[in-house]
This record gives C-alpha cells, sequence and structure tokens, in this order.
C-alpha cells in the first residue's frame, strides 16, 4: 500500500474536526440543560429541526457551486459557505445526539421499572430511526429535483 500524503491529511483534519466538535458539544451540554429537565426534549427537537434546515441548505449551496463552478467568480464564497454549513450541520448534529443520551439516561437513571428503561432506549432508538429516514428522504428528494431541473 502506497503512503498518499493528501489522503492522510484529510484524515487527519477530519479526525481533528470531530474531536474539536465533541469537545465543544461535550464541554457545554451540561450547562445547556442544567435546571431545564422539563424543557430537554423541546432543545433536542430544536436542535434536529436546526440541523435539517442546515443540511437542507447545505445541499442548495452545493448543486448551486456545482451550476457555477466554471462560470462564477463567487464559486469559493460557495465552497466557504459549504464548509461552514457542513461544520454547523456536524455541531447541531452532535447536540442533538449528546442531549438525545442525556435525556435516554435520565429516563434509564430515573426508571421506577426495566419497563421504563426499556421505552426511554426505543424513544431514543425512535429518535434516531426517523432522523435517517428524513435525512434520506430529503437527500433523494435534493437529487430528483436536481436532476430534473426544479
Amino acid at each position: 500500500m502506497a503512503f498518499n500524503p493528501s489522503a492522510r491529511a484529510e484524515e487527519i483534519i477530519g479526525l481533528f474536526q470531530n474531536a474539536l466538535i465533541y469537545t465543544v458539544v461535550l464541554r457545554n451540554i451540561d450547562g445547556l440543560v442544567a435546571d431545564k429537565d422539563n424543557s430537554i426534549v423541546l432543545i433536542i427537537m430544536s436542535t434536529a429541526i436546526g440541523a435539517a434546515g442546515v443540511y437542507l441548505l447545505q445541499c442548495t449551496v452545493q448543486i448551486e457551486a456545482i451550476a457555477v463552478r466554471d462560470v462564477s467568480h463567487f464559486a469559493p464564497l460557495l465552497d466557504l459557505a459549504d464548509f461552514v454549513l457542513q461544520v454547523s450541520g456536524n455541531i447541531l448534529v452532535q447536540l442533538t445526539s449528546s442531549l438525545a443520551a442525556t435525556l435516554a439516561i435520565a429516563v434509564f437513571s430515573s426508571a421506577k421499572t426495566l419497563l421504563w428503561g426499556f421505552c426511554g432506549a426505543f424513544a431514543s432508538l425512535t429518535l434516531l430511526w426517523l432522523l435517517r429516514e428524513t435525512v434520506t428522504a430529503v437527500a433523494v428528494t435534493r437529487v430528483d429535483n436536481h436532476q430534473t431541473g426544479r
């Protein structure tokens, strides 16, 4: 296997980016949910909706960047917007995931019976499934619309 410096550099940058986002979210999650036991579900929903919105906006920017790549002086700005949206989306996804885990842990630790613990796990898995289905449906719709010119 030949050494590929470019691929290795991309791997290191991706690792650094993921670690940075994870650490920032982890350090701020406790302050975000402190004294907000009754509204944590609203915070989770808000961050999930925000992540979906950023994803849709990023799809739009990427489609526009491809369309004007060779004819526009704005291509570098679109690349910058794509990067900022990608990082913002990653932060919101990490935040949503950490909040959902915090909620699931709270449900498990306060569960009076094992059944309540399973209900918390089921609710967490349902949220994950809904996120996956939503992102997949949006991606397919975007690709279809782009291919048909809508």
